[in-house]
């Protein structure tokens, strides 16, 4: 790489990208601009809401006594007045509202059909489930009808039944329900809810003045609170699941619409092809144009988080009762806003890498357009996580990109210290991911089909018309192999869920994982020994993987040691399934678990996938995403690290020795390993080991056996 290209580059699109202001106006600007604004409308119109005066929904009370009638009807002024004596005060930004209604004056005629409609539904909903008729749901249904029918012809938002008391000693019993399509129908409930317990109260004062005593006899004891927090803060805490949502969406619109014009747009122009005979590396190009996509995501970002945080202060100063001024409210998490900036900055740059591609991907700028919507599809359901309630960062969320990030960033929104740990995993992750899609993206510009996308094709595979097809396949290639042997793991696996347990564990794993490996090798044309590594390795190495088994138990116990571990009482299928297969020998236990998945999640992740991802990304991203998607494939959170780190070693071996059959004898002997031990009760063993010093021990034999020889085999 020459850093002088990458900026001259830089410097030449930088120029072209911000002489098009309009553009850049619209879709940079623009967006952050419209916040404060759109904060003040928003606050104009809640203003103008509470200020109008509302008609109360009207409500049919039958055989309840006046005094109800008179409560329900209550002005909300003398209702917030008792609501003061009796609840906490509340910041500015929660203000509640009573809701009133008035009881309808309504013919006998139709007090007696809604009595006669509420008193059949009310019957029939008290019947038991195991007691209830075949008709039960078709008589129910009627009921529920005819009463609706009776409620909308008067517009009525509800009604409250006094049920029939056999019993004088026995307490009241109402019955209310509603129309909740009715425009009022919430507050409707609201008033009938606040009004019931006011008489309920009203009643209660009263037997005890009957018999002698107070409302302080009643509740000795009284709660009193007071909210510390000031507002901006309980505004930041309550919006820390969509603040991430919106910046990483803003990120990927600021990455797109400049890399639209960086190469799609050149592309249209027709200054792509001199832009390409430029005496610069076509790596070099492209990591300029890079830094300029990215250049605009962040900036994107910074816009956005500053408009946030002066329409934040907007509302807090409108809605928060005055509480402090406009300088204590904009400045209120300002460390947290910067901090969030620096967390978002590997996702800039993945995002604007990723934006490239698929704006190199199309022949125009208006066909480039149409990608945007899967990306941002994508990008949304990783983000949305952050808008889950209760989602905390983890060990295996951190890795797993834009979610891991969102996430941290939620974390320090809402709490008063940074996760640190979380924060530098996540971090990482993040430049591990930006990493490989550079490296992977940087290639691109090489290939001719990517600069010139119109170009006749010659086919694929065994469907070729002329010329020679390439020695392995890409790194899209491969990801839909792997997508199409998940999608049969995960929807045809079902089929064998009623067969024995031996045919329930390996059909899916040849037919979905290994089969559809095989099959891509034959239809591409693909030469086994180089595609799915089915090579014969040199004797030595099988001796070394041999002794390195248990290293790699090690190893993988080690990790699974340090990570949090399920709870006790959850329910695992696979471990129902392992002792059901126990009782048809080890043999036939070590076939299904050792030998089956070594050599089909071999074929598939250390064949197909790492040769093509490492076609696509290079030898250090081909080994980090061929190891992450198998530690994916198993669907087990808690197994993820061992899964990967297991991928990793297995990968090395297999670039090492250009074969997949010492790592399908590892992968065997490490479940081969695992299942003796678990079966001997000898596992704990290993497991009692401090997990440091067993992580330190498997590291130095698995790099002692595998890593360092091969290396020097390799430099000799």
């Amino acid at each position: 790489m020459n850093l002088r290209h990458v900026l001259h580059v830089f410097r030449k699109d930088g120029l072209e990208i911000l002489r098009d202001r309009r553009t850049l106006f619209v879709n940079v600007v623009l967006p952050a601009l419209l916040y404060p604004l759109i904060g003040m409308f928003m606050i104009q119109v809640i203003q103008l809401t509470q200020a109008q005066q509302l008609a109360p929904p009207r409500v049919a009370l039958i055989d309840l006594p006046a005094r109800v009638s008179e409560l329900l009807s209550m002005p909300d002024e003398d209702r917030d007045e008792a609501a003061k004596k009796t609840t906490a005060p509340t910041t500015g930004l929660r203000k509640t509202r009573a809701a009133h209604a008035l009881a309808a004056d309504l013919p006998h005629r139709t007090v007696l059909a809604l009595r006669t409609a509420g008193l059949e539904l009310q019957a029939l909903a008290r019947i038991e489930r195991h007691e209830r008729s075949s008709d039960h749901q078709e008589r129910e249904g009627r009921a529920r009808e005819q009463l609706l029918t009776l409620l909308r012809q008067d517009d009525l938002a509800g009604v409250v039944l006094n049920l029939p008391q056999h019993d004088a000693s026995a307490p009241l019993r109402w019955y209310a329900t509603y129309d909740h399509a009715h425009v009022q129908g919430d507050r409707a409930q609201q008033a009938i809810e606040n009004t019931t317990a006011r008489y309920r109260k009203e009643l209660i004062l009263a037997r005890l003045g009957n018999a002698g005593l107070s409302e302080s006899d009643l509740s000795p004891l009284e709660l009193m609170s007071q909210p510390l927090a000031p507002a901006a803060e309980s505004m930041r805490t309550r919006l820390a699941g969509i603040i991430p949502l919106i910046l990483v969406v803003f990120a990927a619109l600021g990455a797109f619409y400049p890399a639209i014009d960086l190469i799609a747009g050149e592309r249209e122009r027709g200054t792509l092809e001199s832009l390409l005979s430029w005496p610069v590396g076509r790596q070099d190009l492209f990591l300029g144009k890079l830094l300029v996509t990215s250049a605009a995501a962040a900036v994107s970002v910074l816009l956005n988080l500053t408009s946030l945080g002066v329409t934040m202060a907007l509302i807090v100063r409108q809605l928060g009762g005055g509480e402090g001024g406009f300088g204590d409210a904009i400045g209120t998490g300002l460390g947290t806003f910067a901090l969030c900036l620096g967390i978002l900055l590997p996702l800039t740059i993945t995002l604007g890498a990723l934006s490239l591609v698929l704006a190199g991907l199309a022949a125009s700028a208006k066909e480039a357009q149409n990608y945007l919507s899967p990306m941002l599809l994508v990008v949304l359901v990783a983000a949305l996580v952050a808008a889950v309630p209760d989602t905390r960062p983890s060990l295996a969320l951190d890795l797993i990109p834009i979610t891991g990030s969102v996430l941290v960033l939620k974390e320090c929104l809402q709490g008063h210290e940074v996760p640190w740990f979380h924060l530098l995993i996540s971090t990482g992750a993040a430049l591990a991911v930006a990493a490989v899609v550079v490296s992977w993206a940087t290639r691109l510009l090489e290939d001719e089909r990517f600069c010139y996308p119109g170009l006749v094709r010659a086919g694929w595979g065994r469907f070729r018309t002329w010329g020679t097809g390439p020695d392995a396949p890409n790194g899209l290639e491969a990801m839909a192999v792997f997508g199409v042997a998940v999608a049969g793991m995960t929807l045809m696996a079902d089929f064998f869920k009623l067969a024995p347990s031996p045919i329930r564990i390996a059909v899916p794993l040849l037919l979905f994982i290994a089969l559809p490996a095989v099959v891509h090798c034959w239809l591409g044309g693909y030469r086994p020994s180089i595609v799915l590594g089915l090579a014969r390795p040199p004797a030595i190495s099988l001796l070394r993987v041999i002794a390195a088994v248990p290293f790699a138990i090690l190893l993988s116990l080690a990790i699974g040691n340090l990570q949090p571990q399920p709870a006790a009482n959850d329910s695992n299928e696979l471990q129902n399934l392992i002792t059901d297969l126990r009782s048809y020998g080890v043999i036939v236990e070590l076939v299904c678990l050792a030998l089956i998945p070594g050599i089909s999640e071999e074929l598939l992740c250390r064949g197909t996938l790492l040769k093509g991802m490492v076609r696509g990304t290079g030898i250090a991203g081909g080994v980090l995403l061929s190891s992450f998607l198998f530690a994916c494939l198993h669907m087990d959170p808690y197994r993820f690290l061992p899964q990967m780190t297991l991928g990793v070693v297995l990968a090395l071996l297999a670039l090492r020795y250009r074969s997949v059959i010492p790592c399908m004898l590892l992968h065997a002997g490490h479940n081969a390993g695992i299942l003796l031990l678990d079966r001997s009760g000898s596992a704990d063993l290993l497991t009692d080991l401090p997990p440091l010093a067993a992580l330190g021990i498997g590291i130095l034999g698995v790099w002692l056996l595998l890593i360092m020889p091969s290396r020097r085999e390799r430099s000799a």
